[in-house]
């Protein structure tokens, strides 16, 4: 963990990011006792830097088996595309925006070649939670490992003759007006919102990121296509994740309204019609999904 740590903080330096220092906290250069760990590791978080989060929040746990189950959900999202300096590329400059922050993450997924089986691999690193016994830890593990669940489901619709970016018009063949259409517009939305025709999601059946199977996920009964029943219960999670570690600032504050808004939307998917999944995409664009 230490020797991670430190090759972190040195990327930090050499790419300089304007984010924290290594040294952010000089003040208390070992901070001991749950006050100060955890106060160092939501500043961490707040600035993006979820290697030093979790190196505060890790301490704060006396189960060795915590430390071991984050390092292997953080070495299979890796291993697949979502580093830790593809998290932290994202949160630079969208702490405010939730939204902006999980386009980032999908545009970096969209270089590669998602689908079902990169979304099976981050299924496999959020399944690492139900591992962790401290709160804390277990936390930032749902928030890092749902977020990059929630960027490859959106990665996947991404068109694939603009690789690596996560465009508006990946979700509404008029994103302007979809997006600017008031919520009780139905006309505007039905028009505006048509989704474009390299589409991939349907709604879906109800899911639970925690007590769901491979083949849900996967979505083997309608050809291993996304839906947006992942979308709302990955945000669920995120929104879980905030509360856990109890992040108030702004990243903390900023991506639990976002997941907070997200999830309501399943008031909006009644079922798999043309007007639920229109209304579903204005309100992705609403949360400002998308480049």
């Amino acid at each position: 963990m230490r020797q991670r740590y430190l090759l972190f903080c040195l990327f930090l330096v050499a790419f300089s990011l304007g984010l924290m220092s290594c040294n952010a906290f000089n003040f208390m250069d070992k901070p001991s006792g749950d006050v100060q760990l955890l106060s160092a590791a939501r500043a961490c978080f707040d600035h993006g830097d979820f290697t030093c989060a979790n190196n505060y929040y890790s301490q704060l746990s006396t189960n060795s088996a915590d430390t071991q189950n984050s390092e292997e959900a953080f070495e299979i999202l890796a291993q697949n595309g979502a580093s830790m300096s593809t998290f932290l590329q994202a949160a630079v400059g969208q702490a405010t925006d939730g939204g902006q922050f999980i386009t980032k993450l999908a545009s970096n997924l969209a270089t590669g070649s998602q689908g079902y089986a990169l979304r099976l691999a981050m299924f496999s690193a959020y399944q690492k939670v139900a591992s962790i016994q401290d709160s804390s830890t277990r936390g930032l593990v749902r928030f890092i490992a749902a977020s990059a669940f929630l960027a490859e489901i959106l990665a996947e619709t991404s068109n694939s003759t603009t690789p690596g970016i996560l465009n508006k018009t990946d979700f509404a063949t008029n994103p302007t007006g979809c997006k600017n259409a008031a919520d009780s517009d139905i006309v505007t939305i039905s028009e505006d919102c048509v989704a474009p025709t390299w589409n991939q999601f349907v709604s879906g059946a109800t899911i639970d990121l925690n007590s769901a199977t491979t083949a849900q996920i996967q979505n083997t009964g309608s050809n291993n296509q996304p839906t947006y029943q992942m979308i709302l219960t990955a945000a669920s999670q995120i929104n879980t994740a905030i509360t856990e570690m109890g992040a108030t600032g702004k990243l903390g504050s900023s991506s639990k309204s976002f997941a907070t808004q997200l999830a309501a939307g399943n008031t909006l998917l009644t079922s798999d019609t043309t007007p639920s999944k229109t209304l579903f995409r204005h309100l992705l664009l609403t949360l400002d999904l998308g480049e």
